[in-house]
């Protein structure tokens, strides 16, 4: 036996407000789709993991030893104040903007959404996700923007600066060959 609900008033057809209970019928494309939303979803997710090992070496390189401590704790800190708290208060308040019809309580307060729209619900999720996690690479590309614009001691692009260090490289080598011992040879074994 199905269930058929008459003169719903949510309906949008033109002259049938009728309908029935149970999920509605997919499209033939629906499991294509799927399939291309999660092959997306997987290569969007690892692009965006590359960037998590390099950026924390990063973090590490650019500090001081004895301040690196301090340095961790602050960036795990200020990562769950502002990635891990917010984001369950503003998803679901965008979320809740979605709702088509919210249920109520035997108290008459109001319940869970029942219905939800289905195509905002998408374009909120997705794009605030795809806002996200695109806002997050902003500061590294300033970051970049900012370290070409300067030069760092001792680094220079010339091919003699490589020249210089090798010449300085044998020379520590012949001084430290000099000031060896004459009787031993051979990783410090006497000579015979």
């Amino acid at each position: 036996m199905v269930s058929v609900f008459q003169n719903c008033g949510c309906i949008q057809s033109s002259g049938n407000s009728s309908a029935v209970l149970g999920l509605c019928n997919k499209g033939p494309d629906c499991a294509d789709k799927l399939q291309y939303f999660l092959i997306l979803s997987m290569i969007c997710c690892f692009i965006f993991s590359l960037g998590g090992l390099p950026g924390y070496m990063v973090l590490l390189r650019c500090m001081k030893s004895e301040e690196k401590s301090l340095g961790i704790g602050l960036h795990a800190f200020f990562m769950r104040i502002l990635a891990g708290i917010p984001p369950p208060i503003y998803f679901g308040a965008l979320i809740d903007r979605t709702c088509l019809h919210w249920g109520t309580q035997k108290c008459g307060e109001p319940g869970a959404c029942r219905i939800y729209d289905i195509n905002s619900f998408r374009s909120i999720y997705l794009g605030l996700t795809a806002a996200l996690k695109g806002s997050s690479y902003l500061p590294a590309v300033f970051i970049l923007i900012l370290m070409r614009k300067f030069q760092f001691p001792g680094h220079s692009d010339s091919s003699e600066t490589d020249l210089a260090e090798i010449k300085l490289t044998e020379k520590e080598i012949e001084c430290s060959d000099v000031h060896r011992s004459p009787k031993f040879e051979n990783d410090g074994e006497p000579e015979n």
